[in-house]
């Protein structure tokens, strides 16, 4: 069976990169072209559709790709909410400063340079830090491979699209075929490999061929382009019940796939031999938490009643009965949603939304609220929605919940008391 490193130094790329340098320069060539394409469709699209007038950007400096790229990321599309064309992109102080934006349109220069945001802020993005540790388990530095001036990693999304949320960018994709502009660049960087995030929706957008689940619901696989590129397939990084048992054996899965060197040999059935320890562990852990699920169910009645009576003031309620705010501290709130495709749980952010960006963008104390909720063990979601959550089917009690909201209270009231002296 033949393994090789494939994402260590590869002698034959090293070698012709070295000995002619035109082939480099074709590259960036051809990623200019791709960007002043890229930015005139999706410009196109924006001004003139008016269910698509979201920002758009991708993530990494693609000015600095000088190499093909060892791993190539795809997440779905950017998770930021706004508008391109009445504000927000195009008017925006800090796109104009750092984003290099200027006029009333998005160049290919911008786009190219791709998000600031992702070069300053991404180890305080949810899905950077946990696809770092997906990854970690595979023996990938994801952070090392984006360091230096020769850019081994790319991070990019199937629709550059920003929304809130994923929900109906499918209609957006299939309306203007905003996935061939991704097929396009993939064509171009040739990357070694590429990691789709949320692949259950978004293998069937994409020309991928020769697809099959390797774990259900957890790892795909397929290739892509006439040099059958790998394209590996997980679960979205976001999700909420992202165990860490789970990670562990993704990335290990990954680890063994990535080293790999006939990926078109590659079985469901081969991979749970190699990699049976760590997915008989992740199984044995879930079929755990199903059985704790059945049995901690709390009624959300009494939840509801336990909540009001520990002196935590309602704030609001949908209308339907699917969620309740309540007061937490001065700044901030929890909400319990009761029903919805993510199931029960508690969710903590602040009480008012910034105006023109999201719910946490003005918390001074933003970062020490994360890193105490984080050390309470509440899951840190997209830190532009919450702060943290804690799905509720980890109590037995609701007692051991209104525990667990006075013991946050406390802590995070505790940085207001300070800062207030």
């Amino acid at each position: 069976m033949s393994r090789c490193h494939t994402l260590g130094s590869s002698p034959i790329i090293s070698t012709f990169i070295a000995n002619n340098l035109s082939p480099m320069m074709n590259l960036a060539e051809q990623l200019r072209d791709w960007a002043d394409r890229t930015a005139n469709f999706y410009h196109d699209i924006a001004t003139s559709d008016p269910d698509c007038d979201f920002p758009f950007y991708t993530q990494s400096d693609l000015s600095q790709v000088r190499q093909r790229p060892k791993l190539l990321i795809l997440a779905i599309n950017p998770g930021s909410d706004g508008s391109y064309r009445y504000q927000d992109q195009l008017a925006s102080k800090d796109w104009r400063i750092k984003g290099g934006l200027h006029g009333n349109r998005m160049t290919g220069d911008v786009l190219l340079r791709g998000n600031w945001y992702f070069r300053e802020e991404r180890n305080k993005w949810r899905i950077w830090t946990m696809l770092r540790s997906i990854l970690r388990y595979a023996g990938v530095d994801i952070d090392s491979l984006l360091d230096g001036e020769n850019v081994k990693l790319v991070f990019s999304e199937v629709v550059l699209f920003s929304t809130p949320r994923a929900v109906g960018i499918e209609t957006v994709v299939r309306r203007h075929d905003c996935h061939k502009r991704c097929e396009a660049l993939i064509e171009i960087l040739q990357p070694k490999r590429i990691l789709c995030l949320g692949a259950q929706k978004w293998f069937r957008h994409l020309s991928i061929e020769n697809q099959r689940e390797l774990i259900p619901a957890e790892l795909r696989l397929g290739t892509i382009g006439a040099n059958r590129i790998p394209v590996f397939g997980i679960p979205h990084p976001s999700k909420p019940r992202f165990s860490s048992c789970e990670m562990e054996m993704i990335g290990a899965c990954l680890g063994y796939l990535f080293e790999y060197d006939d990926v078109e040999a590659i079985t469901p059935k081969l991979l749970a031999e190699q990699c049976s320890n760590k997915i008989e562990a992740w199984q044995q852990q879930r079929a755990k938490n199903r059985k704790a699920t059945r049995v901690n169910q709390i009624d959300t009645q009494d939840l509801i009643a336990a909540i009001e009576a520990a002196d935590f003031k309602l704030l609001g309620k949908c209308k339907n009965g699917r969620w309740f705010e309540y007061g937490l501290t001065d700044e901030l709130l929890f909400r319990m949603v009761l029903s919805g495709n993510e199931g029960q749980y508690l969710g903590i952010r602040a009480r008012r939304r910034a105006k023109g960006a999201h719910y946490n963008a003005d918390l001074a104390r933003k970062d020490a609220y994360l890193r105490s909720l984080s050390a309470l063990g509440w899951l840190e979601a997209e830190a532009q929605s919450w702060l943290g959550r804690k799905r509720v089917n980890g109590f037995d009690k609701a007692e051991e919940i209104i525990a667990e909201l006075r013991k946050a209270r406390e802590i995070l009231t505790a940085y207001d008391e300070i800062a207030a002296h």
